[in-house]
């Protein structure tokens, strides 16, 4: 069963971000040895990590760079591992619950705004869908395998996957992936073009996977 133009989209944005230097900002060290290029490939991979996680949005710099020299040094610390491990556990426990409180919150705004434009519909699940084209072939059951092209966003407008990319559709059991697309994909027609507003119990549910954040309340909008 072949279905046409389809895209999927989620709210959701990252946690942390962060970096450091005693140099003039955006000064780059000059790389003259082996050893130079050993310090300025674990200074850009632990730069990297600590963007990726945004840790710079939470953390005084200051303290952290004069922290990492005084382990460099061997000097005595103010926290023994444990201790620092046990506060960062707690820390990003609270952190994570006050950012999901956050979300939900704004999540479910957004939804109920959208629900009140024209064309938005709304299933018994909470899934909502618009209808940009409806095709003339058959509808799939939930056991059916479809064929898909699709692009995914955030509601920030942040791509995150498309068959486009690859060229070519995707093919997969309607019960074998996340309860948005299985519901989503059984109202449409062979040839349709839908989008859909799915929210976080239709997706990949508060925790997220590897495309989409984990912390944020996310919700997809997907066209067919």
């Amino acid at each position: 069963m072949k279905f046409k133009q389809f895209v999927f989209m989620g709210a959701g944005m990252s946690l942390l971000a962060l970096a450091s230097c005693d140099k003039i900002p955006g000064s780059s060290p000059k790389l003259t040895s082996e050893k130079d290029s050993l310090s300025y490939a674990i200074g850009l991979n632990l730069g990297r990590n600590l963007k990726t996680n945004g840790i710079d949005t939470l953390a005084n710099r200051e303290v952290l760079q004069q922290t990492v020299e005084a382990v460099l040094r061997g000097d005595s610390m103010q926290m023994t591992d444990q201790q620092a491990q046990t506060f960062l556990q707690s820390y990003f426990t609270k952190f994570q619950a006050k950012q999901m409180e956050t979300s939900q919150k704004e999540g479910q705004k957004y939804l109920e705004n959208n629900k009140a434009k024209a064309g938005v519909k709304t299933t018994g699940s909470g899934l909502q869908y618009q209808v940009m084209k409806e095709g003339t072939g058959a509808q799939p059951k939930a056991t059916d395998s479809v064929t898909v092209h699709y692009l995914g966003t955030l509601t920030n407008g942040k791509k995150f996957d498309s068959s486009y990319d690859n060229g070519q559709p995707v093919t997969f059991k309607l019960n074998e992936v996340i309860p948005g697309w299985t519901e989503g994909v059984q109202l449409m027609k062979v040839g349709s073009k839908y989008k859909f507003f799915i929210p976080p119990n239709l997706g990949y549910g508060p925790q997220g996977n590897q495309m989409i954040p984990p912390i944020r309340y996310w919700y997809l909008r997907w066209n067919y």
